[in-house]
């Protein structure tokens, strides 16, 4: 009896993902013919931009750190950096783990569900083909060892293993383990001259 309802809890987790991946596509798809995601230009426009969230900033750092997996080009020391200067680094490290788990989930489901053309279509042919044949050729070892270090694309990582044969269940737990590492290692040690920091822009391939 038990095990029936763990695999349909874990289901039910999956399909609300699947919700969140798809409505995070077409999320990006808004902000960038709109031009939003243009106009995301320096860490002081981040922080005024929570600032004026009041009592939901801590929300909103949440939903920053989620979607700067997804769609945001934002590098993730950016905003873990950002969250320590607000909240201070253990709170930065709490909401930047929770949001950084969440959002690589949501990229691991749009390439597992919505499949190849999706994935091309946000990331590039070129790094799609790259990334998934890389994965899939050196194996899960390589692929914890990158989620260990900030310096690879971890959204481009995410959606690549979703079109591999990686199952959720690796997935979910290679990333819970490995990405707090390097959360911890900005939130705690990470410094940074904020006031002259900008940050790029983002074109579709």
């Amino acid at each position: 009896e038990i095990m029936p309802s763990l695999v349909g809890s874990e289901m039910c987790i999956r399909d609300r993902f699947n919700v969140i991946a798809f409505l995070s596509l077409i999320s990006y798809i808004v902000l960038y013919q709109t031009g939003v995601l243009e106009r995301i230009k320096n860490i002081e426009e981040l922080r005024s931009f929570i600032g004026k969230a009041g009592g939901w900033g801590i929300m909103v750092f949440f939903m920053l750190t989620l979607l700067q997996v997804v769609i945001l080009p934002i590098p993730a020391a950016v905003t873990i950096l950002l969250g320590v200067i607000i909240y201070g680094p253990t709170v930065s490290f709490i909401v930047s783990t929770l949001g950084t788990i969440a959002g690589s989930v949501i990229c691991f489901l749009l390439g597992k569900f919505f499949g190849y053309k999706v994935v091309a279509w946000i990331i590039g042919e070129d790094k799609a083909d790259k990334y998934t044949k890389l994965i899939s050729e050196k194996g899960k070892i390589p692929f914890i060892v990158m989620m260990l270090f900030p310096f690879f694309p971890d959204d481009i990582l995410c959606m690549a293993a979703g079109l591999t044969k990686m199952t959720f269940k690796f997935f979910i737990i290679s990333v819970s383990l490995a990405r707090p590492v390097m959360i911890a290692f900005f939130s705690y040690f990470g410094t940074v001259s904020y006031t002259h920091l900008t940050l790029p822009t983002i074109r579709l391939v």
